[in-house]
């Protein structure tokens, strides 16, 4: 019979670790939707593509964006001038359609070695709930507005794959009606159903989930002048494409990530051909709740 004595040792010691491969590339983002204006994100950025530094963000270089609904090029093009830190000419808010694709185009002219970025999106048809009601419903006094606490309980139709829903108040702000966001927690574990803390909102996969009931908690103060406004708690469902969907999965992932101590890499997702980002489209629905 033979023995085998195996000694191991290890050493800890600083490594110096240069990576060639950081080029500058564009990050571009993009989400839009039927009735509301479009608008984008623009800046180039370098580093490792989960540790973005973004470089220029004031935008110091002339670009064109050119979009397209269904092969046709929309007029006229975006066309930002640094000079002004303007459009020149006017960006006119096209009319975004359910249904219908969209493409998306553009370079810097002062950095034509990073290349145009390309990117190409579809906008689903909005979806109602299947069903939303409430479970649970508490008011009491704060030292600001009014403490509520409700539960509420709502399926998704799962003839389409993807949604997000957030939960708002309506406020008055400069004289302007706004939409508050309202944090909620999941009650349980329901499958298919993913918290994004950094959009005060749920990521709900269909396939996974297929229709069953989701349950939130929300459990905030309250300005008074919600019950003046509206007396109630509104609640927005965007039908979403799996680009959306894969997109803040993934950004989901990567702040969790970075707040553990031991994790394993996430890398990057982007639908952005030549660059980084997000070209995405989705259409909403709202329904809303009585808290009188």
């Amino acid at each position: 019979m033979f023995f085998y004595l195996l000694a191991l040792s290890s050493c800890i010691e600083d490594v110096d670790l240069n990576i060639t491969d950081a080029q500058s590339r564009i990050s571009f983002y993009c989400e839009f939707e039927p009735e509301k204006t479009v608008s984008f994100r623009y800046s180039t950025a370098t580093g490792l593509s989960d540790l973005l530094e973004p470089v220029n963000p004031t935008l110091t270089s002339e670009f064109d964006i050119e979009f397209k609904e269904n092969l046709q090029i929309i007029e006229p093009v975006f066309r930002y001038n640094p000079l002004t830190a303007h459009f020149d000419s006017p960006a006119i808010s096209f009319e975004v359609q359910e249904g219908a694709y969209y493409d998306v185009r553009t370079s810097l002219k002062d950095y034509p070695e990073l290349g145009y970025v390309e990117a190409t999106t579809f906008v689903p048809h909005a979806k109602e709930f299947a069903s939303l009601e409430l479970m649970e419903l508490n008011k009491s006094g704060a030292e600001i507005g009014f403490h509520l606490n409700m539960k509420v309980r709502f399926a998704v139709d799962v003839n389409s794959p993807f949604y997000e829903v957030k939960a708002y108040t309506l406020s008055t702000q400069n004289g302007f009606l706004v939409e508050k966001d309202l944090d909620f927690d999941l009650v349980g574990s329901p499958t298919g159903v993913l918290e994004m803390d950094h959009r005060s909102s749920i990521l709900i996969d269909t396939k996974s989930n297929k229709g069953q009931y989701i349950t939130l908690e929300i459990d905030s103060n309250v300005a008074d002048e919600v019950l003046t406004l509206s007396e109630h708690v509104y609640f927005k469902i965007h039908t979403v494409n799996e680009h959306h969907y894969r997109f803040h999965e993934n950004m989901a992932k990567r702040i969790e990530s970075a707040n553990a101590p031991i994790s394993e890499p996430v890398i990057y997702y982007s639908n952005v051909e030549n660059g980084l980002g997000l070209f995405s489209g989705y259409s909403t629905k709202v329904d809303s709740i009585s808290i009188k």
